[in-house]
């Protein structure tokens, strides 16, 4: 999970066109909207796409059947087909912005398309991602959308909570 959240961040990165702390500033004073995808070669090919918000610290991505919440505090990872969730503690955005600016490369911006490769530190496995239209809305104090209310999943869903 910790790999789609870092790629994701790398690609609100790339496509602000900003330095690190002018991205945190973002983070901090905009609502982001946009859709994303990314590419990982190993050796099969696999493709994610999907849309995201977020909002300082908070994030909810959803894509190729995953659903991820997070409030900043915990996050949330859901797989509806597999009618699984897991909880576990959330890590702070800006700590996966200084990951991402150690293993990034050849980040282009055209029009309104951003690519570029990530290399990921776990495996050295290249991933290519893009970007697509970014929006930056006004904060705004409804934080639902980075929650997830467990309560009202049916009971065929399976919850492992992994916070400590």
């Amino acid at each position: 999970m910790k790999r789609i959240v870092m790629i994701f961040t790398a690609l609100l990165m790339a496509g602000a066109g900003l330095q690190a702390q002018e991205i945190l500033t973002r983070f901090s004073t905009d609502r982001i909207s946009c859709k994303y995808s990314y590419t990982i070669d190993i050796p099969v090919t696999l493709n994610y796409e999907g849309d995201a918000l977020v909002q300082g610290d908070c994030y909810h991505l959803k894509g190729n059947g995953i659903e991820i919440f997070c409030d900043g505090v915990s996050r949330w990872t859901v797989d509806a087909e597999a009618r699984e969730v897991y909880i576990e503690n959330a890590e702070e955005v800006e700590n996966i912005l200084k990951e991402f600016l150690t293993y990034s490369k050849d980040i282009k911006a055209a029009g309104n398309t951003v690519t570029g490769t990530l290399i990921d530190p776990e495996d050295d496995t290249n991933i290519k991602f893009a970007l697509k239209e970014i929006t930056y809305l006004p904060l705004n104090d409804d934080l639902t959308p980075f929650k997830l209310d467990v309560e009202s999943l049916d009971e065929t869903y399976l919850v492992t909570d992994l916070r400590f």
